[in-house]
C-alpha cells in the first residue's frame, strides 16, 4: 500500500511540473476550475469542517484595502503599494449554472464556532493615466494567500486573525488594471493570479493553476464609512495621512489547465514503470 501511494505521489508531482511548465510557456488555455474542498483535511482541522462542492469561486465579504500615497496628488508613472484583507462568505459555482455550495460550518463573523477562511494580499501598481477626477493604473505584482482556521477570530479594527493558521492556497499577482475615481469609487476590472501552491489534500482535482479576481471598492456610502471607522492598518500596513483606505468587495475565480490525454497516459505509464522497477528490485 505504501509503495502504491509513493508511486501515485511521484506521478502527481510529475503531472504538476508539466502543468506549471505549460502555464509558464502559455502553451494551453486556462478553463474554470470546478471541484471540491475537503476542509477536514487541513493540517489544523478538528474533523467538524465541511466537504464543499462543486464550486469554482470564493466570494469575499466586505474587506479593507489601503493604497499607500493614493490619498494625495498622483502623476503618471507613480509606483504605489497596497494591502488587502477579507474573509470568505460562500463558495459559488458560477461556471456551471450559478448557485452556492453548502458550507454549513463556515463562520463569517470572526467569533464563535466553526471554521473561517480568510484572505490577505499585498500588491504594487503603477499610475498610467490621470485625467480630471479619474486615475487609471496597472497592477504590476504582489502576493496573495488563503488561510484556514478552526478558531474564528478575524478582526479588522485590530488587524488580526487574517493570516492564521494554515495557508491552504498561495499565489503571485501577475497583472491587472483598475480605475480610481474622485469620491472614493475604485473599480478594479481584473487581477490575474498565478497559483504557486495549494494543499492537494484539500482541493480535488489538484489542477488549480491560476485565479482571476474582480473587486469594487468604495468609501462614500454610510455603510462602508462606518465599517472603515477604526481601521488603522491592513495586513500590517499602517495607514498614514496620504494613504487611501477603501472598503473592498470581491471574489476569486479559480482556474485550471485542462490535462491533455497524452499527459494522463504519461502519468499512467509512469505508474507502470515504477511498479515494474519495484518488482525487478524485489
Amino acid at each position: 500500500m505504501v509503495k502504491n501511494e509513493k508511486a501515485k505521489r511521484l506521478s502527481q508531482i510529475t503531472l504538476a511540473c508539466l502543468l506549471f511548465t505549460s502555464l509558464q510557456a502559455g502553451a494551453v488555455t486556462l478553463i474554470p476550475w470546478v471541484g471540491t474542498a475537503d476542509y477536514t483535511a487541513a493540517p489544523s482541522a478538528d474533523g467538524f469542517e465541511d466537504v464543499v462542492g462543486p464550486f469554482d469561486t470564493y466570494d469575499f465579504g466586505m474587506g479593507a484595502a489601503v493604497i499607500d500615497g493614493a490619498g494625495g496628488s498622483l502623476s503618471v508613472g507613480d509606483n504605489l503599494t497596497g494591502s488587502y484583507q477579507s474573509y470568505v462568505t460562500s463558495h459559488e459555482y458560477n461556471s456551471t449554472g450559478g448557485g452556492t455550495a453548502a458550507a454549513s460550518n463556515l463562520n463569517t463573523t470572526g467569533s464563535g464556532s466553526g471554521y473561517e477562511l480568510t484572505i490577505a494580499a499585498d500588491f504594487t501598481e503603477t499610475i498610467t493615466s490621470v485625467s480630471g477626477s479619474t486615475v487609471e493604473f496597472d497592477i504590476t505584482g504582489g502576493s496573495v494567500d488563503l488561510w484556514f482556521d478552526t478558531n474564528p477570530d478575524f478582526d479588522f479594527n485590530n488587524d488580526t486573525g487574517f493570516t492564521s493558521v494554515d495557508a491552504i492556497l498561495s499565489g503571485t499577482i501577475v497583472g491587472g488594471s483598475g480605475t480610481l475615481i474622485s469620491g472614493g469609487l475604485f473599480g478594479v476590472t481584473s487581477i490575474d493570479i498565478l497559483i504557486t501552491s495549494f494543499n492537494a489534500g484539500i482541493f480535488d482535482p489538484n489542477t488549480i493553476a491560476a485565479g482571476n479576481s474582480v473587486f469594487t471598492l468604495q468609501i462614500t456610502n454610510p455603510t462602508t464609512a462606518a465599517f472603515l471607522n477604526g481601521i488603522t492598518s491592513v495586513n500590517g500596513n499602517t495607514i498614514d495621512a496620504n494613504d487611501l483606505l477603501v472598503a473592498a468587495d470581491g471574489n476569486l475565480a479559480l482556474q485550471a489547465i485542462p490535462i491533455p490525454a497524452a499527459v494522463w497516459l504519461f502519468g499512467s505509464g509512469l505508474l507502470g514503470l515504477v511498479g515494474i522497477a519495484r518488482r525487478k528490485a524485489a
